[in-house]
């Protein structure tokens, strides 16, 4: 379940920089592109820097919190990199996106509390197609 929702954090964060490119229409050097969306109950925060015409660097930022009988708190931190084959209206790009992933969990006990934390690194490859509807 877990590996799950890191994998949905990531390619979330990866493809919700689609919006805010829609909004720039522009793959010029210096170009950048500001995302915010929700998951489920997680908040996505992503960010894109045009180094050059055809090449991005991408951060993104992901958190959550839920309290059911146990309170779980989640934090995750993405850096990557994306090529534009491609840099029309239609622009295919390639990359590759490493992930950071913590995950506490406090359960409560007859003598206070217990916090588990997970902690997952992931190196993901992304593929994906950005379209400009206006120039």
């Amino acid at each position: 379940m877990k590996f799950i929702k890191i994998f949905i954090i990531t390619v979330g964060m990866s493809l919700l920089t689609v919006g805010a490119a829609m909004a720039e229409n522009s793959l010029q050097s210096g170009a950048k592109a500001l995302s915010f969306g929700i998951a489920d109950s997680d908040i996505l925060i992503s960010g894109r820097l045009l180094l050059q015409h055809d090449l991005a660097v991408l951060a993104g930022v992901g958190f959550d919190h839920s309290s059911n009988n146990d309170s779980t708190s989640d934090y995750g931190l993405t850096a990557g990199i994306r090529k534009y084959i491609k840099t029309s209206d239609l622009a295919p790009f390639v990359g590759g996106v490493i992930s950071y992933h913590r995950n506490d969990i406090i359960v409560p006990t007859t003598g206070g509390t217990n916090v588990e934390s997970e902690k997952t690194f992931a190196l993901n490859g992304v593929a994906g197609l950005e379209y400009f509807f206006t120039k």
